[in-house]
């Protein structure tokens, strides 16, 4: 898919725990997850991984419309990073089994246009090929509320410099985004002979 955005405000709303309940309302965010508790953030150079589990509303479950499991289920989601921009999640169903893994890379092509290569690695479906095609189309409503989002932003940049925004504790992972890529920018200054930081470095 190719739109009108920006690859690091992009990699910051796939890493935003806090949207689920407002803007995937329509698909899977839980009312009863507004509040997003304590998990840790593991980095190793220009990655992380992150763990969290979280209460979700599963339409995807068959069980839900047979009455055997409710719709509010939980689930662990691990986050995976790797700068710039490859982003993965692999979501583990806890009460109806099963693993949902999204990979998500981003192409920035100029300044206010992106591509989106996204990928699903499904364990819960069999060889239903109508199941697939339903998971696809899912991941794609998903993807089009994001952007529905996206779409707001005038200044299409990710800040770099965590002093120019206000964050919470909830904003772990996306605030050592920020981090990883203020220090790979760094990194490409000092390589190329440049002096100093540019401005109040955006991506």
């Amino acid at each position: 898919m190719v739109t009108r955005a920006n690859a690091g405000l992009l990699a910051d709303n796939f890493l935003d725990m806090t949207h689920f309940a407002f803007v995937h309302v329509g698909t899977f965010g839980a009312g009863e997850g507004t509040r997003v508790g304590d998990y840790h953030v593991e980095r190793e150079g220009y990655t992380f991984r992150a763990v969290y589990e979280h209460d979700f509303a599963h339409r995807e479950d068959p069980g839900v419309g047979e009455g055997l499991r409710p719709l509010i289920q939980r689930r662990r989601s691990t986050y995976r990073y790797v700068a710039p921009h490859h982003l993965e999640l692999a979501l583990d169903f806890l009460d109806a089994g099963g693993t949902n893994v999204i990979g998500f890379f981003l192409v920035p092509l100029d300044d206010e246009t992106v591509k989106i290569y996204s990928s699903l690695w499904r364990d819960d479906l069999g060889d239903d090929a109508q199941q697939l095609r339903d998971a696809i189309d899912f991941e794609v409503t998903v993807m089009m509320e994001d952007l529905a989002l996206q779409s707001r932003y005038h200044d299409l940049a990710l800040p770099l410099e965590l002093a120019s925004e206000v964050h919470v504790k909830a904003d772990k992972t996306t605030v050592e985004l920020r981090r990883i890529l203020r220090d790979l920018v760094d990194a490409v200054i000092t390589a190329t002979g440049g002096s100093g930081r540019p401005g109040e470095g955006d991506c």
